[in-house]
């Protein structure tokens, strides 16, 4: 299935196993394992071992925030992956109607593909900074932690009196490992290993999802704005017109009843927008309240951590990018979800600024509705309690801060 928006989307849903092959496909028993291998691994078995290891780590506060952090994030994760399996077929389905041809306005002197270009650089631009984000923290973490294996192992290994010894070196994250770890060097370095291809597969399913949500308002905006400039441009159509004909008395009837046909496939066009966001609404609702909510928790805690530790510390770092990457997450979230209801808006004065004043009387009334229409603002909301604009962003990062500042006081 070609998808020229959303080629990267795919590819990145691919890569972390997320994306369901056809069944035509020549490897597709293949594409199914290795799908069932990374979504059972780093987000049910993972999972599970992140809050076995909640108990183990409640002995040491920064411990037990750090592997709090680390759960909610698998927990919010391991929810996307059930809503985007449940709804995955309605999304596909949003994708192709999006995405269909006869969803342009070349008759009114729009360019679609400009308008859409540019909010593919765009969205392509944050899925692959937040790809290299999403890299870097776990293979950040592996790489220091190794680094320490290989360097000053020695120092981490304790011999007791039965002649045995233990590794000491502490994991770059808490979780439950199913073999002896401490045994060994060697063990600790694969269960390093272990961690961190975990983390790395789960911020790739993060990304994966996370961007396919960004592509779609993405579209949807960009969708908006064309709609706008062929509601504006849905009345120049008198010099093609007037070319063909001379008599003024069939010219005007030819020109009212061409502005009358752009105008409705415009009001067309648009309703299916409407129908796209109520439907965007639905899906994406409930997970954007659960990731403002864990987002919240995470930066305040992601702050409260990075404070408490001391500079040049190993774990420094690995705080530091995940805290780098919760914001780009949310920031991400918040813009898309503001541009889509800008650009709504922008619908009622791109038509007011038609040259509607000589157009028929069936043209104005569809004119008049569709701006009342449009004075309810279209958006996706948090949970159905407030619209997800730039707002929302702010008020993360001043509540987070807030609890922090009180946190840090007492």
């Amino acid at each position: 299935m070609e998808m020229g928006f959303f080629d990267l989307n795919v590819k990145i849903l691919k890569l972390s196993g997320l994306w369901v092959p056809d069944k035509e496909d020549s490897n597709y028993m293949i594409l199914v394992i290795y799908n069932s291998i990374c979504v059972c691994y780093s987000m049910i078995y993972f999972t599970i071992a992140e809050l076995v290891a909640l108990k183990e780590s409640a002995s040491d506060l920064n411990d037990l925030i750090a592997n709090l952090n680390m759960t909610m994030s698998f927990i919010l994760t391991l929810a996307k992956v059930f809503g985007w399996f449940y709804y995955r077929k309605n999304i596909v389905r949003i994708i192709k109607l999006l995405e269909a041809k006869e969803n342009t306005f070349s008759e009114n002197n729009v360019d679609n593909e400009n308008i859409i270009s540019e909010k593919k650089r765009f969205k392509n631009i944050w899925t692959k900074s937040f790809f290299i984000v999403a890299s870097l923290v776990p293979i950040s973490a592996g790489i220091l932690s190794l680094t320490d294996t290989v360097i000053s192992g020695n120092k981490y290994i304790n011999y007791q009196n039965d002649s045995t010894t233990i590794y000491l070196q502490k994991l770059p994250y808490h979780s439950w490992i199913p073999f002896n770890y401490a045994s060994s060097k060697y063990s600790f370095s694969f269960a390093v290993i272990t961690q961190c291809l975990a983390l790395l597969n789960c911020g790739y399913i993060t990304v994966g999802l996370d961007m396919m949500f960004v592509a779609l308002v993405s579209l949807v905006t960009a969708h908006f704005t064309v709609c706008s400039m062929a509601f504006e441009k849905s009345t120049n159509v008198r010099r093609e017109i007037s070319k063909q004909l001379k008599d003024s008395f069939v010219y005007q009837k030819v020109l009212m009843r061409e502005c009358d046909k752009r105008i409705k496939k415009c009001v067309k066009h648009l309703q299916v927008l409407i129908g796209v966001c109520q439907e965007l609404e639905t899906i994406y609702s409930p997970l954007v309240l659960l990731q403002v909510l864990i987002s919240l928790v995470v930066l305040c805690t992601c702050l409260y951590l990075v404070s408490s530790l001391p500079i040049g510390m190993r774990l420094l770092g690995n705080e530091l990018a995940y805290l780098l990457a919760i914001e780009i997450q949310v920031a991400t979230y918040s813009y898309v979800g503001n541009e889509l209801t800008y650009s709504a808006l922008e619908i009622p004065t791109a038509i007011y600024q038609s040259k509607w004043s000589s157009t028929s009387l069936d043209f104005k009334k569809i004119m008049l509705i569709t701006m009342m229409r449009m004075q309810k603002p279209v958006h996706i909301s948090v949970g159905k309690f407030s619209a997800l604009t730039l707002n929302t962003f702010v008020m993360i990062a001043k509540t987070s801060y807030s609890i922090f500042a009180v946190l840090k006081g007492n």
